[in-house]
């Protein structure tokens, strides 16, 4: 009775724990420590290799001016963390109160979250967490006459923009931070792709998963002899984007249910453990 329940506990075990798993988290840093530290509890090797490095862009004057001019406009859609956070900064030096009547929005429940951490009412898709799925609420689907603010990065996808335009709004940018692929020294390259020869690659965006690809592909680092960065497993946030891992060579693309820690963690897992059990 004992050894049945003792080979039970040791299944279970089995299935939840990663020990000897080792995964690379591509995210920027303070991105990717809540889900390094979950991987960690289940006994995986993690190691952080930011392949975005995010800075605040410059001021410029038409950048103040959609500070400057909040009031002016309906609707405000934050694209990412990094969006409200430097967003935020930019409010904080013109209004000491929120102006009224904006409705606030969020791409992702990261980025909702980091809203309401600043109480800010955030509306945010239930059923996904991209940009085709905010453009589903109805709040946008008849924006005739209305000004709408999107807080982002430099060169960010124009989807939004074109589809809010489509329906009536009259669309502008705050381009508050810009996005760029770290320079790494070889042997930090060689120590992360190479030496530490992760499993599975954490990549949750395009632009995260061809700078690591980018990266890797240096003429400079030592080995070749054996695997390339795209025979490895890589969890993307998006179908979107698991097309794009696709044409770059990637046979092993795992794709989360959401986008939160527990569903990262979750699809590692499932993922991890099924493949195993197939080889």
């Amino acid at each position: 009775m004992s050894s049945n329940a003792d080979n039970t506990s040791n299944t279970k075990e089995a299935h939840t724990s990663l020990q000897g798993v080792r995964v690379l988290v591509a995210r920027p840093f303070d991105q990717g420590t809540p889900l390094t530290s979950s991987l960690k509890r289940l006994g995986a090797d993690v190691i952080q290799f930011p392949t975005i490095a995010v800075e605040p862009t410059p001021s410029s004057q038409p950048l103040k001016n959609c500070f400057l001019n909040l009031d002016q406009y309906s609707h405000v859609i934050a694209i990412s963390v990094h969006a409200v956070q430097y967003g935020l900064d930019w409010i904080d030096q013109y209004w000491p109160q929120l102006p009224l009547n904006i409705k606030w929005y969020a791409v992702g429940e990261k980025t909702a979250q980091a809203l309401k951490d600043a109480d800010m009412l955030a509306i945010c898709s239930k059923t996904g967490f991209d940009s085709e799925s905010l453009l589903n609420l109805p709040e946008l689907s008849e924006l005739e006459h209305q000004r709408v603010l999107i807080l982002r990065g430099v060169g960010g996808r124009e989807l939004i923009k074109h589809q809010l335009e489509q329906r009536g709004a009259m669309v502008d940018y705050a381009d508050l931070y810009q996005r760029n692929c770290p320079n790494y020294s070889i042997s930090e390259i060689n120590d992360a792709l190479i030496t530490f020869s992760p499993n599975i690659l954490v990549a949750l965006s395009g632009e995260t998963l061809h700078n690591l690809v980018k990266i890797s592909q240096n003429k400079d680092i030592a080995i070749k002899n054996q695997h390339t960065v795209t025979d490895k497993a890589v969890l993307v946030p998006s179908n979107r984007v698991a097309d794009q891992a696709r044409s770059l060579g990637f046979s092993q693309v795992w794709v989360p249910q959401e986008l939160n820690e527990q569903a990262l963690v979750d699809c590692i897992k499932s993922n991890y453990f099924a493949l195993n059990n197939m080889s």
